[in-house]
């Protein structure tokens, strides 16, 4: 009998499946979890992932950024204080769920050590 590997628990290859619409996951290169219900890549995004700066649901065409295991839409993936959107490998600060854009993070934290002087 086979068994699979999914986040440090085995599963009998016939037993794997998306906890909502009970597709069998055996065939697919991946699965997603969250909350310990195992998902397809339809369900999950259907139903188990919000972007973490507006709250309204990601679906699965939607073009993501992850950060620190919370997911943007593209177009929210912005800084906090000047509003611009960022590219993929540009430096960021992630302060409190904000995003923050490298100069932005800078000012943040030469503030926060001035204050720390006072």
């Amino acid at each position: 009998m086979y068994s699979l590997q999914v986040n440090e628990l085995s599963w009998h290859a016939g037993c794997l499946q998306c906890s909502v619409c009970r597709a069998s996951l055996r065939q697919h290169s991946s699965c997603y979890i969250k909350n310990q219900e195992i998902f397809c890549k339809l369900d999950y995004f259907r139903f188990g992932t919000k972007c973490a700066q507006c709250g309204r649901q990601v679906l699965a065409s939607d073009w993501v950024r992850r950060a620190r295991g919370s997911v943007y839409h593209l177009a929210c993936f912005a800084c906090f204080s000047c509003k611009r959107q960022l590219s993929t490998g540009e430096e960021f600060g992630l302060v409190e769920g904000r995003v923050l854009c490298r100069s932005h993070y800078d000012i943040m934290l030469e503030n926060l050590r001035r204050a720390a002087e006072n």
